[in-house]
């Protein structure tokens, strides 16, 4: 069931080259699509395991490093190119110094004009199942997309580089750009001389992880059946666009491989790939960089280090292998990753320009400006900007100079008009020496570019983009921040609030320009200094489960006095029409325990406070339901924010700590979904899959959310879509444009009958890892168009174990213990009663006696079962061993090939 989806006037598709970050276009496109807004999301840490081999080699820094070292020592020597600043947690003055030597180096090594902060914990880090002891792990802090000076369309930058090349912050000043985390429990060596015998080197290690949070992580990753990239986004890390295969497939071309698909995961698996950086690949002369990716994928390793075989202990490049050895010392990252780096953008060119805003006056030229600085030479003349008056074809575009302001980085041209009215559509390029053709926007004119007006009356409202808040702590002050762009140069003439407390109507407040000189620099984040506003905490102190619905109001300074409200009015405003305002909504509610728990059960037959609600959703119990159950709004409302979405989420306040492995570690509840179908053929992700659900967690807190699995609609089960088909009624949605538009809505509805049972497993994505600490959440997404029912979803089970199994004839406890299949090729699940729930320690040995895998169990049950993957076992036979706390079973097994 699909809408009438209507253009708009030309004059509202010359706005920008922004659009929605879906993949479905806005309204005001006048080219192929390209983002509006700086996106971001969190990091996920590269663990890096340190072997118990005696390596007693030594890589020298780079002579220019030394030198500058030498330099910054003495009075008046030149500074370094870039200033880190570390936050450190935990760590011993011995500890810190080794820490810094490592810091000096690569504020050595890249230049920035932005500082790189650092967050360092010295902790016991659990080394779990990865073979080794973990040394230690870091990542970027965030990854961005969208910044001024992105090069490659649609992509995801390291904070720290998307700065560099932005020049400028873009997150929060109190927020770290690198976090990185050390193993106190290993045996280190801090100082500055040669480790001892059965010790690892401090500052080796910080240099390698400090090279993962600059940027030398892949989002290429393997869950149980499938590679995929992107983490759900559909958009790769900027070092997942080097990365190919043996025959020089690059991994991120759909066209190669599916995203997610099992071909993918073979090649993730295949031990041939390569790095095919053109820099790195001339410095290694001639051969492409080879990556780890072993046949056994090695979650948070795999992809993201060079191989360890082709780049052994005292290479120059074995910085950056999978693990380190003892007596490894390495003071610089090798030519190969200083290649990846300069290709990552770490040595460049950022162009950088603010797009020309629609003027309506008459006027015979218009000033393009731009901002160009570079790590290396740019190819004189080759400054331009690319234009086209009143013609769609940007393949006729006229080139003209960009010609540098005095000894500034500051370049202009003047682009005739010569009618009126005009539409103007334009982009820049300038070239550098390492034949790199940079544009703005990215990957012009191929992905966007950017047009303007003159001559046109002003009849188009603000554009008005925010991030709401959903769950905020008691402790928490609100803040409203926001970013509003006029498409004329007059700009924004007034912005308020208007807002209610607990259904209560409130005095709406202002909200002014943001300053970045006087306003908290907290707020750096998803800015732009042109356009953004903010009311600091103008809700005050709120306190538990008070709930505030809020909505914007942005006036131009046109003569129309053209007005936005965001989110947009449920319905359409007209004569003897009382408009029905939407508004954004939020909850205050703390998280219910400090203490993760790891079952959690909810049947929802009785009120509780377990779930905080977004949008609607609630425990109750409507016509034709037998028992309360945990409910969306019904109807769901339709989209209604500045990208024409609606997001309305159940929270679930209790962390859970997840289990060790894939068939403990679920979420089974029951549910009916009577959300709009999409197209036939369509996929989670495509923009004509609609309207969803989908079931997110999130490792950091709520900062970030990654779906389990994909989202799905009422076309998951033929009798939910035959409900959501079987009544409709026409009705209305306002466009972006704020005129009215029809839709065709369902009026079906769901009955307990209906029910179907969902079982999610939560590491089978391959974002998550047993062990991590996860929040819960539900979410129904609509957009601006059709709209149904909802959901509703009732006896949850998180990681609740199932009912042991009933034995023909039961036997001693802890003395029948079942291997399946023996003998196996790849794993065998291990089965055996227990006298009662308690500690289970597993040894698996070999035939000679040699302990080849060790494991610990808390089983909440009187019931033992895991799998145990055997595949980097070889042929033979094997002992497993079970110690409980009542006595010890053995039994053999054979692994065969």
């Amino acid at each position: 069931m699909r809408k009438i989806y209507l253009s708009v006037l030309l004059l509202l598709m010359v706005m920008s080259v922004f659009a929605q970050t879906k993949a479905k276009p806005r309204h005001n496109d006048i080219s192929p699509s390209n983002p509006d807004k700086i996106e971001f999301m969190k990091g996920k840490m590269i663990v890096c395991p340190g072997i118990f081999e005696d390596a007693n080699t030594f890589v020298p820094m780079a002579k220019e490093v030394e030198e500058a070292l030498k330099g910054q020592k003495a009075r008046g020597a030149a500074a370094a190119k870039t200033t880190f600043i570390v936050t450190y947690n935990g760590f011993s003055p011995a500890a810190q110094r080794a820490f810094q030597a490592a810091v000096d180096i690569w504020a050595n090594l890249i230049s920035s004009p932005v500082p790189i902060r650092i967050t360092a914990t010295w902790r016991a880090i659990d080394s779990g199942n990865t073979g080794g002891t973990i040394l230690g792990q870091a990542s970027p802090a965030d990854f961005t997309r969208n910044f001024p000076g992105q090069q490659r369309y649609n992509t995801w930058y390291p904070i720290a580089l998307a700065e560099k090349i932005a020049g400028q912050e873009l997150n929060s000043i109190n927020d770290p750009d690198i976090t990185a985390e050390f193993n106190s429990s290993a045996p280190w060596y801090l100082g500055t001389a040669a480790p001892g015998a059965n010790q690892f080197d401090f500052t080796s290690v910080v240099l390698h992880e400090l090279c993962h949070g600059l940027g030398f992580t892949a989002s290429l990753r393997v869950n149980s059946t499938n590679g995929q990239w992107g983490f759900g986004t559909g958009s790769p890390f900027v070092y997942d666009h080097f990365v190919e295969n043996g025959t020089a497939q690059l991994l991120i071309n759909t066209a190669n491989f599916a995203n997610p698909s099992v071909p993918l995961k073979d090649q993730m698996t295949s031990d041939n790939l390569f790095y095919n950086s053109p820099t790195a690949t001339n410095s290694n002369n001639g051969v492409k960089a080879k990556i780890y990716a072993p046949n056994t994928y090695q979650a948070g390793s795999s992809i993201s280090h060079v191989n360890d075989a082709t780049y052994p202990s005292g290479n120059p490049n074995s910085l950056m292998t999978a693990s380190a050895s003892l007596r490894e010392i390495i003071r610089d990252p090798g030519p190969i990753v200083k290649g990846i780096f300069a290709d990552m953008g770490w040595k460049g060119t950022s162009l950088l320009h603010t797009r020309v805003k629609n003027i309506e006056n008459t006027v015979s030229k218009v000033t393009i400006k731009a901002t160009i600085t570079s790590d290396t030479t740019l190819v004189a003349g080759s400054a331009k900007v690319f234009y086209t008056e009143n013609d769609t074809l940007m393949t006729n575009a006229k080139p003209l100079n960009l010609v540098r302001i005095g000894n500034t980085n500051d370049y202009s041209v003047d682009v005739p008009i010569t009618k009126t009215p005009s539409i103007i559509r334009y982009y820049l390029v300038v070239e550098d020496d390492y034949k790199r053709k940079n544009t703005a926007p990215a990957e012009a004119p191929t992905k966007g570019y950017y047009g303007f007006s003159v001559g046109n009356a002003d009849v188009t409202a603000p554009f008005v983009t925010t991030n709401p808040p959903t769950v905020v702590p008691t402790n928490g002050l609100v803040d409203i921040f926001a970013n509003i762009e006029d498409n004329f140069e007059h700009g924004i003439d007034t912005v308020y609030v208007e807002y209610k407390l607990n259904g209560v109507d409130q005095k709406p407040f202002g909200v002014k320009k943001y300053n970045p000189l006087t306003d908290d620099k907290a707020y750096s984040q998803g800015r732009n200094d042109a356009f953004s506003y903010l009311a600091k905490t103008p809700f005050g102190s709120l306190k538990q489960n008070d709930r505030v619905l809020y909505r914007i109001v942005a006036i131009d300074k046109s003569k129309n006095k053209n007005k936005t409200v965001l989110p947009a009015y449920l319905n359409t405003p007209g004569t003897n029409v009382v408009p029905t305002p939407d508004y954004y909504e939020f909850i205050v509610s703390d998280l219910k325990t400090q203490t993760p728990v790891t079952v959690y059960l909810n049947t929802f037959d009785t009120a509780n406070d377990d779930i905080a609600g977004i949008g609607g959703w609630g425990i109750a119990q409507p016509t034709g339901f037998t028992n309360g159950a945990l409910h969306s709004a019904h109807p769901y409302k339709n989209g209604g924010n500045e990208d024409l979405q609606s997001n309305t989420i159940a929270l679930l306040r209790i962390p859970i700590q997840l289990k060790q492995d894939l068939d403990s570690a679920t979420i089974t509840f029951d549910e009916v979904a009577l959300v709009e179908p999409g197209e036939s053929g369509s996929t989670f992700g495509d923009s004509n899959f609609y309207d969803y659900v989908v079931v997110e967690g999130s490792y950091d807190g709520g900062a970030s959310w990654i779906p389990f699995e994909d989202g799905y609609d009422a076309s998951r089960d033929a009798s939910w879509e035959k409900a959501f088909n079987s009544a409709g009624v026409n009705g209305t949605f306002i466009g972006a444009d704020g005129k009215s538009y029809q839709s065709s809505d369902s009026r079906g509805t769901a009955t307990s009958a209906l029910f179907k049972t969902h079982t999610i497993k939560m590491l089978s994505s391959g974002d998550f890892a047993a062990g991590d600490v996860v929040l819960i959440r539900f979410r129904l997404f609509a957009d601006e168009l059709t709209y149904g029912w909802g959901w509703v979803i009732d006896n949850l089970k998180v990681q609740v174990p199932p009912p042991p199994p009933v034995l023909a004839t039961e036997q001693s406890a802890e003395r029948v213990l079942t291997l399946t299949p023996n003998p196996s090729p790849d794993e065998i699940l291990i089965s055996t009663n227990l006298a009662k729930p308690g500690r289970v320690k597993m040894e698996v040995l070999s035939s000679k006696g040699v302990k080849v895998m060790e494991r610990e169990f808390l089983p909440e049950v009187n019931t033992f079962n895991q799998k145990i993957d055997l595949r980097d076992l070889t042929v033979g036979t094997y002992m497993v061993r079970l110690y409980t706390e009542n006595g010890v079973v053995v039994k053999r097994f054979v692994v065969n090939k």
